[in-house]
């Protein structure tokens, strides 16, 4: 039993641990110094737990993290023997954050903790929605320059026929609040400690500015969530009559948002559908390369070279070069590790994902509503990661993964019958 300067202890790991996760979803890949701190923080105040209780870790964890080091030592080690220049990047994304950031798989054991956590993701959630608008609106000269802070160097916003093309680095973290918070509407446990409006407004906030993005991959990801919730979200009562209204109230909110984005002359149907499947087109209406296209071609042509094992992390192909400063990186993340790990590699890596998904499906076909939640969010992750790097390139993104373990590990899921 923990004492009173335990529980101290306890509560204030769980609080950074919220504070790391929220920094992590708003701001990512920017105060990077200040987030290694709170993780030093963090493991300094866990050892003092540690040597007072015994530490129970699931074993799908467990599994997941041999898996994937074993994948990533493999990818490593031949590419530090054949000196890929880029195998040291590798090796912090893939080895090194891992290691760091499993401190905060233990840190969070039981429900009401893991509830702090959400209350986090929605407060970055709202945080993303509102920087995001206030972008936009910088841009559209409706908001003034000089009370807006530019949160990366990436941050812009392209007026296009039909749409605009936000490109923030923290709206790309909505690919996994968005479903997250979508399926947790209607979760009674999650509704005694968040109030159901908030989730709600939070939602409409998110949604807003998905359809403003531009971003396909989100579209993707919103209709993909939404089919989700109606499908499965009312399932356990058999209502068709509150499926029917919730379609109608989704497709209410949605014409709601076409009306008046089509008024201010920022969206139109036509060029969105167009939009959408220029990703499927060799190339594009100035007649450039679809670069995905010839990067799935030129990585598929290295993989030939070494089927087995790999060329090791940390290179690329000379057909495609994505970057100058660091030609080992590309879009195409998953082609990519077949052609630095091979076939061998690339099995391993797969078998660590689905310990996750697996582990997940069978909390929620429990009816456990957050185990639901949080598998769409993984699911989503895992397909917007095939075409942009995201978990395989930034120590942020990384939560995709590691938000799903933490939950994971909390030991009385049973508490939520949603």
């Amino acid at each position: 039993m923990l004492n009173a300067t335990g529980y101290q202890f306890k509560n204030l790991q769980i609080r950074l641990v919220a504070i790391l996760i929220f920094l992590m979803f708003a701001i990512p890949q920017n105060l990077q110094w200040f987030k290694i701190v709170v993780i030093l923080i963090i493991y300094f105040l866990y050892i003092g737990y540690a040597l007072k209780e015994t530490i129970k870790v699931d074993k799908a964890i467990i599994n997941f993290m041999v898996c994937y080091l074993t994948y990533a030592i493999l990818a490593f080690v031949i590419g530090a023997f054949r000196g890929n220049p880029g195998v040291y990047d590798f090796l912090r994304v893939n080895i090194t954050y891992y290691v760091m950031l499993f401190i905060m798989i233990l840190c969070i054991n039981q429900l009401k903790d893991f509830i702090i956590i959400i209350k986090a993701v929605i407060l970055a959630s709202n945080f993303i929605s509102i920087y995001t608008l206030l972008l936009l609106f910088v841009n559209l000269g409706i908001w003034p320059k000089k009370y807006f802070y530019m949160l990366d160097n990436v941050s812009a916003v392209g007026i296009h026929e039909g749409y605009s093309h936000i490109t923030n680095t923290n709206l790309s973290m909505l690919i996994f609040i968005f479903p997250l918070l979508l399926l947790l509407i209607n979760n009674s446990y999650v509704k005694q400690f968040i109030s159901q409006k908030y989730l709600i407004i939070s939602c409409i906030a998110a949604s807003v500015v998905i359809i403003l993005s531009g971003r396909r991959v989100l579209w993707i990801v919103i209709f993909f969530s939404f089919f989700v919730f109606i499908m499965f979200i009312n399932s356990t009562n058999n209502s068709i009559l509150k499926k029917i209204l919730t379609i109608a109230a989704i497709s209410l909110s949605l014409g709601v948002v076409y009306y008046v984005t089509t008024n201010i002359y920022i969206f139109s149907l036509d060029a969105v559908i167009k939009r959408l499947f220029n990703v499927f087109q060799k190339t594009d209406e100035y007649n450039n390369s679809n670069v995905r296209l010839d990067q799935i071609a030129a990585l598929f042509k290295g993989f030939l070279n070494y089927p087995i094992f790999g060329s090791g992390a940390g290179i690329g192909v000379e057909d495609s070069i994505r970057s100058y400063s660091r030609p080992w990186t590309y879009e195409m993340s998953y082609n990519l590790i077949l052609y630095n790990s091979g076939i061998f590699g690339s099995i391993i890596y797969v078998m660590s994902m689905l310990i996750i998904t697996l582990k997940l499906w069978k909390e929620a076909i429990k009816k456990n509503k957050i185990a639901l939640a949080i598998l769409v969010a993984f699911l989503s992750g895992l397909f917007a990661s095939g075409t942009n790097p995201y978990i395989t390139s930034s120590f942020d993104f990384l939560i995709f993964i590691f938000l799903p373990l933490m939950y994971i590990n909390v030991k009385d899921k049973n508490l939520e019958n949603g």
